[in-house]
């Protein structure tokens, strides 16, 4: 059956069908049997139906939705959108990311191929640490890619009677983002730079060692996190997430976007800093940077997972290349983490009680941060200079 020009609707039926879209926008329904469904040029819609069909969104912009069955899917040019139906088969698509307009870290999902996993990981690192261990997304796994213990519990199962998935050809790791799959990363996913490389910071332990800038590799004390709820940011929207975006900070830095709680304060380095404040380097709320370089609020409605890791001393550290601090442990800065995440605290460090707390450098806030960023923006100079 041969749509040919014009915006066609093809319904196949029962038995197993050839479907050929053509030109234009078509809407093409397989049915029951093993079909074969072409939607050619156009953005196209791609239903497989019953059975163990072959589905190819050819150019244009598709959507392409399996069915039940054991579906191949290949989405060919544009920006494509893939939708699994758990029914105990895995699904295989052939060509993820290959006809994406744009890339993977501009902040902009409509511009690559995209299939909506979020109701079943609860962050990317789980994500990837799945596909690691078989290459098929299927909740295999028991362990994330640094060998600790993880549960899928609170999320829907990719799972019929132990059987199903979505398996993803000449597709690596690092292929699925936040922008690719819908699984949230904002804080969670964040890269801290430690002595045996980059370690999402989920997968980060009391213990082990990360590299601060002032004191080489440092044991972490203590790594906590705190969730916030959709319904909560929108009441309190100034806790909403900051985004800063890949390169903003100069130096190529951060090597991808980087997502922060507002309060979170980032190491400014320039000759600007130097000027007003008689130091090169300091540190500067991630809220007052907002509007520079394209450094912006995130609202979309979607919760957030803010992590903190902390050191002996307060430590300048690496977050996806940027340097960024840890958890300071003032009396302020500790209002930002839980009651019972404050009395573990305060049990690891008694002396906080009575303790002078130290900056790694001198904190800029308010009205001077603001104008410390506008600054660098006015003369084009870079947030983190040589």
């Amino acid at each position: 059956m041969q749509g040919g020009s014009g915006n066609d609707t093809l319904i196949g039926g029962s038995g197993n069908d050839l479907l050929m879209g053509g030109d234009d926008d078509d809407m093409l329904h397989g049915g029951a049997g093993r079909d074969t469904i072409d939607g050619g040029e156009g953005d196209d819609h791609l239903s497989g139906g019953n059975g163990h069909d072959r589905l190819y969104g050819g150019a244009g912009n598709d959507t392409l939705i399996g069915g039940d069955g054991a579906d191949t899917l290949t989405g060919g040019a544009g920006n494509d959108v893939f939708h699994y139906t758990v029914d105990g088969h895995v699904d295989t698509i052939t060509d993820f990311n290959a006809g994406n307009t744009g890339t993977l870290d501009d902040g902009d999902p409509t511009n690559n191929d995209f299939i909506d996993l979020s109701m079943y990981y609860q962050n990317l690192s789980q994500l990837r640490a799945d596909f690691a261990d078989d290459g098929i997304l299927n909740q295999s796994n028991t362990t994330n890619l640094a060998g600790r213990s993880l549960s899928y519990d609170g999320k829907e199962s990719l799972l019929v009677n132990g059987s199903g998935g979505i398996a993803f050809l000449d597709t690596e790791v690092e292929d699925f983002t936040a922008e690719n799959t819908g699984v949230t990363c904002f804080t969670r996913g964040t890269r801290i730079l430690t002595p045996r490389g980059e370690v999402a910071i989920e997968d980060l332990a009391q213990g082990d060692l990360a590299v601060t800038l002032d004191a080489g590799a440092q044991p972490i004390l203590w790594i906590g996190h705190r969730t916030l709820s959709a319904d909560k940011l929108k009441a309190r929207p100034h806790l909403q997430p900051v985004r800063i975006p890949a390169s903003t900070l100069g130096r190529g830095l951060p090597h991808r976007d980087l997502t922060v709680s507002p309060q979170h304060r980032i190491l400014i380095r320039s000759r600007i800093a130097e000027r007003m404040f008689g130091q090169v380097e300091v540190l500067v709320a991630a809220k007052h940077l907002v509007g520079t370089e394209g450094i912006a609020v995130i609202d979309d409605r979607r919760p957030v997972d803010y992590w903190h890791v902390m050191f002996k001393t307060h430590q300048v550290i690496r977050s996806e290349g940027a340097t960024t601090e840890s958890l300071f442990t003032g009396p302020e800065a500790l209002k930002s983490v839980s009651d019972e995440s404050r009395r573990e605290i305060m049990e690891l460090l008694p002396q906080l009680q009575d303790a002078t707390f130290t900056p790694a450098r001198t904190f800029v806030t308010g009205r001077m941060g603001r104008t410390l960023a506008k600054r660098h923006q006015k003369n084009q100079v870079a947030l983190y200079a040589s």
